[in-house]
């Protein structure tokens, strides 16, 4: 059975954490339970788990979308309570969202037509924007997602400077 792109998407990423300059240290459920050292209360609830090289924290969630919006319903109650704990306790929390059916305002699609383009979205910034949006809306659009770090796309991997 084939990958899904979201899983291929976290392949690419679980290679640009395990080999990027800024991480210290990265794991990717199975590898270790973190779930039981956070005290989750659902196995494994975020993607990646790090350590920058100056010690500080940071967990990514990868979602992938092709539409124009990332529907609130993807995140699960546990995973979105989870992200909030993080955020709360000063972790470095960030959203890669990939869009990977995303054409440029020329209307042409990515090149690979797979894995367009990608965010760094702080979790903060998502937070707010679903409070800002309960009961108007059911998903955040991603047109307003350009102004955040966006990552460039290399061969099986993607570059990322952390918290820029």
């Amino acid at each position: 059975m084939a990958k899904s792109r979201g899983k291929k998407f976290e392949t690419e990423v679980s290679r640009m954490l395990s080999t990027h300059p800024q991480v210290a240290y990265v794991y990717h459920p199975p590898d270790i339970p973190p779930a039981q050292l956070l005290r989750f209360k659902h196995r494994n609830p975020i993607d990646f788990y790090c350590y920058l090289e100056g010690g500080a924290g940071v967990v990514v969630e990868c979602k992938s979308v092709k539409g124009t919006n990332l529907p609130f319903s993807r995140f699960p109650p546990h995973q979105w309570e989870a992200l909030r704990r993080c955020s709360d306790a000063q972790v470095l929390t960030f959203v890669l969202l990939n869009h990977y059916g995303w054409a440029g305002r020329d209307g042409r699609q990515s090149r690979d037509g797979q894995r367009g383009r990608c965010w760094a979205v702080p979790f903060r910034v998502l937070a707010e924007l679903r409070e800002y949006y309960q009961g108007r809306r059911k998903s955040w659009p991603l047109d307003g997602f350009e102004i955040f770090s966006e990552l460039k796309k290399i061969t099986g991997s993607w570059e990322w400077e952390i918290g820029g």
